[in-house]
């Protein structure tokens, strides 16, 4: 049948049991019955809703258990709002398993719709294996599911919507006024999932504007992928314009796990209020706070929206503490400051650091405007002050936590000198030595050195938590080999977790960076049979946004920092991130040493001076114009060149 604009209405009106064989039908504009359990004239047919189809299915007052497999629906034709499938007037949806799939091809803004109408109740529940997966193919389709009015969905077993964006569409859930959303999977591999994939341009999104969201399980609420910063993609948005008290939602995780918390770092992405982003989650928008309850330790967040100040037991952080860094030995002091807005005056003001109790703070508080400021003093700042700080406030019916403030000591956390074994010389991490002993330690650059063979020789130490270098770093070492053009991958250094970063060989006679989704070119492998006395020295250095990488005290180039650059879980000499024994590195390393802050350019050319006492040419210091020979120096010999041509000029006609 070819593609016919006609646009037809089906009302489907019968009850069906799980233990009953269901056929649903439409009729098509030549009149001929598709059957919807997916035959077409007697034979089995997964595209028996292809391109042809036209108009929209329409649930009313239809009690529907679903069959196995309804798949593939695809709809290329405009239609409004109106929705490919509709559910109205006190349908009831149960699935328990099979796949429930829907692919809109054309400009259709609403895949699946519930109660446009405002008749009864719609009651879908999906539980067992049961599945829906709603794929937005052209350019100008915009919701994938729409629940306007008085809908119940249900997800538990394994049962799991996927909502995904194939081209630059936008997608996700809008839900209206007194729909209610639960997910009650147990906390394992088997959770129900809402799941928002984007592959395009535009924005996933789960808006709802009043009832109750209660989410039980790991990975029940989640998108693939993490938001632009400072965009309201990838969001959890609140609406406020039908009313005040806007909605509530309830987030249960696996105990210790804050993998996918709901408090805007992770899982989900962001939280707005009307389409505005809340880059903190206390603050108000519109005369909206949305405040956030988080008790990790309970795997509990709870997220409710609010009217501001006009509720009278209000409380919310207004700013939060900024961080702050300082060198050591530097001795200075710091005040930590958390701003808050709380109807009474609050009746508990402490700071926690690491996660623990820490300290009181003190506090200033103006009950006519319900402003106040909360300080903690840290005094002759040192190594023990190094951590994560937050301000917790309480008063008579509320308490919230401010966002985490870093504060970092900048300082050398590992030294392995590689004189005679892999102990690190601040004792933080030392390295457990795999086939190696003293007679892989001989003469280096500076003292001894460890020479590996490439074949099951190196050090590593894995952390027992993973750390986060997002602050910066800094990497510097010294390296020989006399195999240059050794396999990619042969690692001297690795720093992070299975996808971060590594520095190792190209396989094609170059030192890189190379990363899970990156690779940097570093410097050029000298040969150490040709040339023993020649060491390589090198550095990478990121100040938490950008990346520096240094060949031989230069600056060789700058990079955006990965992500998966700062994420360490593990540290080694002479084997690769991952541990793969075919990515050993075979040649000679010295002194290399760690840093927890981006050191700067002057930093890393004065380390490599210092050993090597090679100065570098540096343009910026010199008017090369002058420098004839290009030494790096202007003096008498460049004068001489420039004398032998004293008298050339290029003046014509006429000469000099």
């Amino acid at each position: 049948m070819g593609k016919k604009l006609i646009v037809f209405l089906l009302i489907v009106t019968f009850i069906a049991t799980s233990h009953a064989a269901t056929t649903l039908h439409w009729q098509g504009g030549g009149g001929d019955w598709k059957d919807l359990n997916w035959t077409r004239n007697g034979v089995p047919d997964s595209n028996a809703l292809d391109d042809d189809f036209v108009g929209y299915i329409l649930f009313t007052d239809t009690n529907f258990t679903f069959e196995p497999n309804m798949t593939n629906l695809y709809k290329s034709d405009v239609n409004g709002d109106n929705g490919l499938i509709k559910f109205e007037s006190g349908c009831t949806w149960v699935q328990s398993d099979g796949n429930f799939i829907i692919n809109e091809s054309g400009n259709s803004s609403v895949a699946v719709r519930t109660n446009a109408t405002g008749g009864g109740p719609v009651d879908i529940n999906l539980s067992g294996t049961a599945a829906w997966v709603l794929t937005n193919k052209g350019r100008n389709n915009k919701h994938t599911i729409t629940m306007d009015v008085n809908t119940s969905l249900t997800l538990s077993g394994s049962a799991s919507i996927t909502l995904i964006n194939s081209e630059n569409n936008s997608n996700g859930f809008d839900i209206g006024a007194d729909c209610n959303i639960t997910i009650k999977g147990s906390a394992d591999l088997n959770t129900p999932d809402i799941r928002f994939i984007s592959a395009g341009s535009r924005s996933t999104f789960f808006t709802f504007e009043s009832g109750t969201i209660v989410v039980t399980g790991q990975n029940a609420l989640r998108t693939a992928g993490y938001p632009e910063p400072n965009t309201p993609s990838n969001r959890i948005n609140f609406k406020t314009s039908s009313g005040a008290g806007g909605a509530a939602l309830v987030h249960t995780d696996i105990t210790g796990d804050a993998s996918n918390r709901l408090d805007g770092k992770a899982g989900f992405g962001y939280f707005c209020i009307d389409d505005v982003v809340v880059t903190n989650v206390y603050e108000q928008v519109n005369g909206y706070s949305l405040l956030i309850t988080t008790n990790e330790t309970a795997g509990t967040d709870t997220l409710t929206l609010e009217a501001g100040s006009s509720e009278p037991d209000y409380l919310f952080v207004i700013d939060n503490p900024d961080d702050f860094s300082t060198a050591v030995p530097d001795v200075c002091d710091y005040n930590l400051v958390c701003g808050f807005e709380s109807a009474s005056a609050p009746t508990v003001v402490e700071w926690h650091k690491d996660g623990a109790y820490y300290a009181a703070g003190t506090y200033d508080y103006n009950a006519t405007s319900g402003v106040g400021i909360a300080t903690l003093s840290l005094t002759d700042v040192n190594l023990s002050h190094d951590g994560y700080y937050y301000c917790h406030l309480e008063n008579v019916a509320r308490e919230v936590n401010s966002v985490e403030a870093r504060v970092l000591l900048k300082r050398q956390v590992a030294h392995w000198k590689l004189d005679g074994n892999l102990n690190d010389s601040n004792g933080n991490y030392d390295l457990d030595p795999c086939n190696v002993d003293s007679s892989n330690y001989s003469t280096g650059l500076i003292s001894q050195a460890i020479t590996l063979n490439g074949v099951d020789e190196y050090g590593r130490t894995t952390f027992a938590v993973e750390e986060d270098w997002s602050q910066g770093y800094t990497v510097t070492l010294w390296v020989q080999t006399p195999e240059p053009e050794q396999g990619q991958y042969k690692s001297v250094f690795s720093f992070g977790v299975e996808n971060g970063f590594q520095i190792d060989c190209n396989g094609g006679g170059t030192y890189r960076q190379h990363g899970n989704s990156f690779n940097y070119d570093i410097g050029q492998i000298v040969d150490s049979d040709d040339y023993p006395n020649v060491w390589s020295f090198i550095g990478i250095s990121s100040d938490g946004d950008e990346t520096s990488i240094y060949f031989n005290g230069k600056l060789v180039s700058t990079h955006a920092t990965s992500a998966s650059e700062t994420l360490v879980a593990s540290l080694a000499i002479g084997t690769n991130r991952k541990d793969n024994t075919n990515f050993r590195f075979q040649g000679s390393v010295d002194d290399v040493k760690l840093y927890n802050y981006g050191r700067s350019e002057d930093d890393i050319f004065l380390e490599y001076y210092n050993i090597s006492g090679t100065p570098i040419c540096k343009d910026e210091l010199y008017n090369s114009l002058l420098d004839t020979n290009d030494d790096c120096v202007v003096n008498f010999v460049d004068f001489a060149d420039l004398a032998e041509v004293w008298f050339d000029c290029g003046l014509y006609p006429g000469g000099c």
